[in-house]
């Protein structure tokens, strides 16, 4: 079973998998995404660019949004002794996973193109 924490929009039996994966954290991650919302971001994002918005303000709205969000529920779910560690933890996991995904976003749009 592939234990993806990213599962394409269009993908329905990556989708099943990532439910029913022994990792919690792979289990919510999938649940988010049955939401919809990584189609919703999708559109957004095709709208923002339609309408003129660049690359560069595109991106900081993203991560703007990624950063209030995480922090907002940071805020509502830890106390706020743990803020220092959790602004850490969310700036190393950013490192380590974007560049990952990224990766994996590249070789899936190569493979596509070919």
């Amino acid at each position: 079973m592939n234990e993806r924490i990213f599962v394409p929009a269009d993908d329905e039996d990556a989708l099943a998998d990532a439910l029913s994966a022994k990792s919690p954290v792979v289990r919510c991650m999938a649940r988010l995404n049955a939401t919809g919302i990584v189609r919703t971001i999708e559109t957004w994002a095709e709208s923002e660019m339609a309408r003129g918005t660049t690359r560069s303000q595109l991106i900081s709205a993203l991560a703007d949004v990624q950063v209030q969000t995480f922090a907002s529920l940071t805020a509502q779910l830890l106390p706020a002794d743990t803020d220092r560690s959790m602004i850490e933890y969310y700036c190393e996991f950013a490192r380590i996973r974007m560049q990952e995904n990224m990766s994996a976003t590249r070789l899936l749009l190569a493979e596509a193109a070919s």
